[in-house]
């Protein structure tokens, strides 16, 4: 029998119906007797809120995750494998990905806190952590560092790689910043761009991305959101962060 945490989770994710683009199938692990399926999986236990009113064009939501979470492989292998911060996502087939967009703001107050899209290529046959422990994985987002947010891009094909680019308008310290991310498929490449005012300036390009296409069929991926607390804040350890989601549109 679910426990009432369980339960509480799937009726978050349920009310996540009226926010977020339905893309892709519903995951039937989800269902429950007289309620409509969720699209929507989660990793990690993320306490999810919804943020906008009901008539708003602007949808949005809220993951708050705890300290000590991150996505990181610091080292070759599974061994090494970091992926303990709450994720929500859908599961769309690898070949028909088009593009996922997503503006990210929070109250930026310690270093590595962070919050964006995170798209991950799972190990074939596995499900929850067991997909994604070693998997190859992407993410770009807001992340502080040198004191203040940064634009962040981390990609995993063996090993973690990680790239900083100034905020656009400089961010001038720690504090309450947005930014709009979107990554976009081009052949077997991930593109990744930040968006500034309907202009879009690219920040890494996977060329990894969608190889594992190959030989196989309905090759699937995740494609969703994330928030992650690495470092402990001072003098307040159980200081959680709390990253918002606004206009998340997947097109899968």
């Amino acid at each position: 029998m679910p426990s009432s945490s369980s339960s509480l989770a799937t009726i978050l994710l349920l009310l996540l119906l009226n926010i977020l683009p339905i893309t892709a199938s519903s995951n039937p692990d989800l269902k429950k007797k007289d309620a409509t399926p969720s699209p929507w999986n989660r990793l990690n236990n993320p306490h999810i809120r919804h943020t906008s009113s009901p008539t708003s064009s602007q949808k949005s939501f809220t993951i708050t995750t705890p300290p000590g979470t991150d996505i990181w492989r610091p080292a070759p292998g599974a061994a090494a494998d970091n992926f303990t911060a709450p994720y929500v996502y859908r599961i769309c087939k690898s070949s028909d990905f088009v593009r996922a967009a997503v503006t990210v703001s929070a109250d930026w107050q310690t270093r590595y806190d962070q919050g964006g899209l995170a798209i991950v290529f799972p190990n074939s046959g596995k499900k929850g952590a067991a997909a994604v422990k070693g998997a190859k994985w992407l993410k770009t987002g807001l992340e502080v560092e040198n004191g203040k947010p940064q634009l962040g891009t981390v990609g995993a094909y063996a090993f973690s790689d990680w790239s900083l680019s100034p905020v656009v308008p400089a961010a001038k310290g720690l504090g309450k910043y947005e930014s709009r991310f979107e990554i976009e498929r081009n052949g077997t490449d991930l593109w990744v761009y930040n968006v500034v005012k309907n202009d879009r300036y690219p920040l890494r390009q996977a060329t990894w991305a969608f190889l594992e296409e190959r030989g196989k069929k309905n090759a699937e991926i995740f494609v969703g959101v994330y928030a992650a607390k690495p470092i402990f804040t001072d003098g307040k350890p159980d200081k959680n962060l709390t990253v918002e989601f606004k206009n998340l549109r997947i097109e899968c």
